[in-house]
C-alpha cells in the first residue's frame, strides 16, 4: 500500500543562466532576446523536472511511500530519470515506457529571475488509461499534477477508480489546462478532497479577487480543503467547515523558483496526511517551499520530515486564522 502516487509529467530540465543577456519588457511582459546574435552565458545545468516527477521525489524525500504514473521515452534523458527517482527510494514501477525521446525544458533565466521556458511534449500528454496496471495502484492518496491531451482523459478515469475505491486526491491544475475552461477538468475537481493552486488560477477559476471568496468558490466544486498560494505573500486554506488561514513565508535568498509550487503542494500533503491539521500543513508546505527556491532546480533541496519539523522549531510561520 502507497501512501500517495503522484500522477504528472516527468521532464529533463536544461537551466541556462544567461546573466545579464536577457531582459524582461515590463510593458508587453516578454523577455527580451538580441536577434541576430550569438550570446555567451554564465551556466547551463541539467536537472530532472515535471510536476510528477518533482512531486513524487518530493513525497519520497519526506519519508512516504510514493510511486509515479507517469509517461516517458526510452532515450539516455530516461535513464536520468530513473535513475533520480531511485535515487530517492521512489517507485518506478508504474512508469510507463515507450520508444522515443522523453520529454525536454528549455529554462532561460533573466534578470530579475523572471523566467521563460520552452518545452517539448513528446509523452507527457500520451499517456493511455491501459498502460496502467490498476493491480499495483492500492495507494491511500493520488497527487495529480496538470496532464493534457490523452493523459488527461486517463487521469479522469484514475480519478473515477479512486472515487470507487475509496482513495482520495490533490489536485494541482495550472493556468494553461484552467485557461480552456473549468468544464474540461471539471469531472475531477468534483472527485477531489484537496485543490490547490495559485492566486491567479484562483482567479480565473471563480472570476474573484478575494481570497475568503475564492476559497468558498472552489469548494463549491466538490473539493473539502481549498488551497490558494500567493507567491511571496505566502498561501491561504479554507475547509467546508468555515476553517480559514493564512500562512506567511519567511524572508529568504531566492535563487529560482522553477518547482516552488510542487514542493509546496507534497508538502502541504505530507503535513495533512500525518496529522490532518491544516495549519500544520501550510506550514510544512511553506517550509519546504522556502528550501527548494534557494536552490537551482525544482528538486534542490528536498527536505526529510526531521529536517523540516527541526527548521519550523527554529523558524516558525506566522500564521493568522481568516474570518
Amino acid at each position: 500500500m502507497y501512501d500517495v502516487i503522484s500522477v504528472g509529467s516527468c521532464t529533463i530540465d536544461l537551466f541556462v543562466d544567461t546573466g545579464t543577456e536577457l531582459f524582461r519588457d515590463t510593458k508587453s511582459n516578454c523577455v527580451q532576446i538580441p536577434f541576430g546574435k550569438k550570446l555567451l552565458v554564465k551556466s547551463m545545468d541539467f536537472e530532472t523536472g515535471g510536476g510528477g516527477s518533482n512531486t513524487a521525489g518530493a513525497f519520497a524525500t519526506f519519508g512516504l511511500k510514493a510511486a509515479l504514473i507517469s509517461k516517458i521515452g526510452d532515450d539516455h534523458n530516461s535513464d536520468r530519470i530513473l535513475k533520480y527517482l531511485k535515487s530517492v527510494g521512489c517507485d518506478d514501477s508504474l512508469l510507463s515506457i515507450e520508444e522515443g525521446i522523453s520529454d525536454y525544458s528549455v529554462i532561460l533565466d533573466a534578470v530579475g529571475r523572471d523566467r521563460t521556458i520552452l518545452t517539448l511534449k513528446e509523452k507527457n500528454d500520451k499517456l493511455r488509461f491501459d498502460e496502467i496496471d490498476l493491480s499495483k495502484i492500492k495507494t491511500k492518496w493520488f497527487y495529480f499534477c496538470t496532464m493534457m491531451g490523452e493523459s488527461l482523459k486517463t487521469q479522469k478515469k484514475i480519478a473515477n477508480y479512486a472515487n470507487e475505491n475509496n482513495i482520495k486526491i490533490m489536485y494541482n491544475p495550472s493556468s494553461y489546462l484552467i485557461k480552456k475552461g473549468v468544464d474540461k477538468f471539471e469531472e475531477i475537481l468534483n472527485l477531489t478532497t484537496i485543490i490547490c493552486v495559485n492566486f491567479e488560477e484562483a482567479k480565473m477559476i471563480t472570476g474573484h479577487v478575494d481570497s475568503r471568496i475564492m476559497g468558498d468558490k472552489l469548494l463549491e466544486y466538490g473539493p473539502e480543503i481549498a488551497v490558494i498560494t500567493d507567491g511571496d505573500r505566502g498561501a491561504y486554506a479554507f475547509t467546508k467547515n468555515n476553517e480559514g488561514y493564512m500562512v506567511s513565508p519567511n524572508e529568504v535568498k531566492v535563487k529560482e523558483t522553477t518547482g516552488a509550487g510542487d514542493s509546496f503542494g507534497a508538502g502541504f500533503l505530507t503535513g495533512y496526511i500525518e496529522k490532518e491539521d491544516i495549519q500544520y500543513a501550510l506550514e510544512v508546505g511553506v517550509t519546504e517551499a522556502e528550501t527548494v527556491i534557494q536552490h537551482l532546480g525544482a528538486k534542490n533541496k528536498f527536505l526529510t520530515m526531521d529536517e523540516v519539523k527541526e527548521r519550523i522549531k527554529n523558524n516558525p510561520h506566522k500564521i493568522i486564522k481568516i474570518k
